[in-house]
């Protein structure tokens, strides 16, 4: 584990919220093991109450770079734009790309 990692706290606020982060943490490890999209590594989670935290949480590597609310879009200078509309095309295209036999959520399987 590195020495940097983000640990995201779910607000546990409905009885599916353990089905949803289990959802989550599924759907991360698989786009990191199909693509070459970056997603974080998952180091942790507990998708329930019942633990030292004291809610669902999720450790996980934290990725390079800033989010796009931490940037305003009209501050970016064209070629900026350009980048970051061509790189989210390729994760769009890639993602698009993949196939399932149901439709629905990524789980473990059991």
């Amino acid at each position: 584990i590195p020495q940097v990692v983000m640990c995201r706290i779910a607000k546990k606020t409905k009885a599916s919220s353990d089905i949803s982060l289990e959802s989550e943490v599924a759907t991360m490890v698989y786009v990191k093991d199909k693509t070459t999209v970056p997603v974080p590594t998952v180091y942790a989670y507990c998708p329930d109450m019942d633990n030292s935290v004291g809610s669902p949480f999720i450790i996980m590597s934290r990725m390079p770079g800033t989010t796009m609310w931490s940037q305003e879009w009209d501050d970016l200078d064209l070629e900026a734009k350009l980048r970051t509309v061509r790189s989210y095309a390729r994760i769009v295209m890639e993602l698009s790309q993949q196939t399932f036999r149901e439709i629905g959520s990524l789980y473990f399987a059991e």
